[in-house]
């Protein structure tokens, strides 16, 4: 109807096949490889066609090392059907990978999430190339869409190879994430804003807006609302601002989304991620095993408090906390009437010299000590407690280091203290490669027997 021209399909499918299957190479073997067995169709069809559609993935997705592989491979294979087609712009539509059931369709799932992603930014590496998704269509069995779900998948391909022919009003580029902001909300948690680029009209949901995941430490039920505007969802967040920022972005997570947003061409958003959140920072685990002293007289007044040197004398006890804090309120409403301190003791052990961040939050008035020397004092600190309220940085060499944290219980209103570290040498390549390609400080509670820790 757009052209004119009727239009012929060459049937080149087979089901289930996988990327190394498909492997030019093999061309050699004719029609009995499938990259041969295409090639002797385009022949035998008049050597020329208007574009290529491809639709396949699955397979490559079901272990991590042949996700890994797989934007080497389909660059590899659009090389060469654009040599051997003699046409060095083909245009290719291809489509992002959609969702599955069954059993196991909850578990190992970051090998379907990365092929999804490789898929949906092979345009950057790729011209001529677009990709459309599927992640909003209904299925018939635990993998194949249904009849009307390929209709609407047959009209979201053909207005891709339109555009990139040149014939069609919408964009040839999918809808992309552009850029993400995070605001406090006045609940306590956050917001975070994406916008997205390539959007026809505005964003809508179909009923309620789903397909955001957040996810931080393994904890996906971080996003309970999302809206839409224009070009950008607002994601309503559980966690505060400070911790959002380190969790990781998805839309499609898993292999069982939910996902019910397009723009008003039926352009669903694809499946992404995962994408950092905020910057790409270097933090260590919320401390949430430490040494915890007896209540020490200080009168409500740490001004005077000195680092204590002989720990004996606080008659500290190891104590593990569930979460990020570190709540130690039912103590202080003991001893309330007598304004004591309480003492939080942690080593950290590094493998080579290191920037570091103590990232502390409070509720009383603190004070914190690194090998000795006092780094920080609040006298004015209260309540509510703030994850990483106080920003403390110092240099450590290799070695195990002690950390000491003093709290005073305000006048019975204390509760505890947040308090990870973050390490501030390390480039964001790196960062952005993750934990295995850099060095962090270990966190115990206890001295390591073997090592010597430094005092000042």
């Amino acid at each position: 109807e757009r052209t004119g021209v009727p239009q012929g399909l060459i049937a080149c499918a087979h089901g289930g096949t996988s990327m190394e299957q498909w492997d030019p190479r093999l061309k050699q073997k004719g029609s009995r490889s499938l990259y041969g067995a295409m090639l002797r169709r385009f022949h035998r069809n008049g050597g020329k066609v208007a574009g290529v559609f491809w639709y396949q993935g699955c397979s490559d997705a079901h272990a991590q090392e042949t996700a890994e592989q797989y934007t080497k491979r389909m660059t590899a294979l659009l090389r060469s059907m654009r040599r051997d087609f003699n046409d060095a712009q083909l245009p290719v539509v291809l489509v992002q990978i959609g969702p599955v059931y069954g059993r196991g369709a909850r578990e190992a799932f970051p090998a379907w999430n990365s092929i999804q992603d490789q898929q949906r930014r092979l345009p950057e590496q790729i011209s001529h190339c677009t990709v459309v998704s599927v992640i909003d269509l209904p299925l018939d069995d635990p993998i194949h869409l249904s009849g009307e779900a390929e209709n609407r998948l047959g009209r979201r391909a053909a207005n891709a190879m339109l555009a990139l022919r040149g014939m069609g009003s919408i964009p040839v580029p999918p809808i992309t994430p552009q850029q993400i902001t995070t605001e406090a909300d006045a609940n306590g948690g956050s917001r975070v804003i994406v916008s997205f680029a390539h959007v026809v009209g505005s964003l809508t949901a179909h009923g309620p807006a789903h397909g955001f995941t957040a996810v931080l430490d393994g904890e996906t039920d971080l996003i309970f609302r999302v809206e839409v505007e224009e070009t950008r969802a607002i994601l309503y967040c559980a966690l505060p601002l400070a911790e959002i920022g380190s969790a990781d972005l998805y839309y499609g997570y898993g292999k069982t989304p939910v996902c019910t947003i397009t723009d008003e061409a039926d352009r669903p958003i694809p499946v992404f991620g995962p994408m950092l959140i905020g910057k790409p920072r270097a933090f260590t685990p919320f401390v949430s095993t430490v040494l915890v002293s007896e209540p020490q007289p200080v009168a409500g007044d740490l001004s005077g408090v000195a680092y204590p040197a002989d720990l004996a004398q606080l008659e500290l006890s190891p104590q593990t906390f569930d979460g990020y804090f570190c709540d130690i309120h039912a103590r202080i409403m003991a001893h309330a009437v007598l304004e004591p301190a309480f003492f939080f003791v942690c080593h950290l052990t590094c493998a080579e010299p290191m920037r570091l961040r103590a990232l502390l939050g409070y509720d009383g008035p603190v004070k914190l000590w690194v090998d000795g020397r006092e780094l920080y004092y609040d006298r004015q600190g209260t309540n509510p407690a703030q994850v990483d309220e106080a920003s403390v940085p110092f240099t450590v060499g290799a070695g195990t280091h002690r950390v000491v944290v003093a709290l005073g219980a305000n006048r019975g209103k204390a509760f505890g203290i947040f308090l990870r570290f973050e390490r501030t040498d390390v480039p964001r390549r790196l960062i952005r490669l993750g934990t295995g390609h850099y060095a962090m400080p270990i966190i115990s509670a206890e001295a390591p027997a073997d090592m010597r820790v430094p005092v000042a």
